[in-house]
């Protein structure tokens, strides 16, 4: 059996609604309508209030614990800032994402050539960069699942630019700049 067509569908649905007194098509419209609104407006909205509830509760329980608001918020940015400084590796797991790199490379049949990197520290002294510069040859379509998964691979890189060239027209490989940042920590 096949799928009914476009075509048969929207004449079914035109007779449906032909067959219908004008006050049954209205209320079937305006029900569709509060769907419509309850789904876009009401049930954001109750998620955002449930989430200022939540932190009003927080807020209200800091004085038990001796905290104040402010002291209470300060505390929460420590924490988060901790947080994200422990997302990054260390120094020494620069050779393991290099070994990413180099798999997923080796997995999607790009060639790499001689790369360029350089070390930079940060000025807040927790993290450092690492700046690599490789330039490869491949298809358009296995450079960008190369690039896709190298950045699920190694989380803490970043995608600076790319640069693509293609010497014929005609011919299917290209040649890329691929510009990175590895961020590590210097913990």
């Amino acid at each position: 059996m096949t799928p009914p067509t476009f075509a048969q569908i929207l004449w079914t649905v035109k007779r449906l609604v032909l067959s219908q007194s004008w006050a049954t098509v209205a209320a079937a419209i305006v029900l569709l309508g509060c769907a419509m609104v309850m789904g876009t407006l009401v049930i954001p909205a109750d998620g955002k209030l449930r989430a200022t509830e939540l932190r009003i509760a927080a807020l209200r329980a800091a004085p038990a614990m001796g905290l104040t608001p402010l002291q209470q918020g300060k505390i929460d940015r420590q924490n988060d800032a901790a947080e994200f400084y422990r997302m990054f590796p260390p120094r020494d797991a620069e050779l393991d994402a290099m070994g990413k790199i180099y798999s997923a490379a080796e997995f999607w049949k790009i060639e790499l050539h001689e790369g360029e990197y350089r070390r930079i520290p940060e000025k807040s002294g927790r993290l450092s960069r690492l700046e690599i510069v490789l330039p490869v040859k491949g298809n358009y379509i296995e450079i960008r699942k190369f690039l896709a998964q190298t950045m699920t691979d190694v989380p803490t890189l970043s995608l600076d630019s790319v640069n693509f060239h293609r010497e014929k027209i005609d011919d299917p490989n290209l040649e890329a700049t691929l510009r990175f940042t590895l961020f590590l920590s210097n913990q």
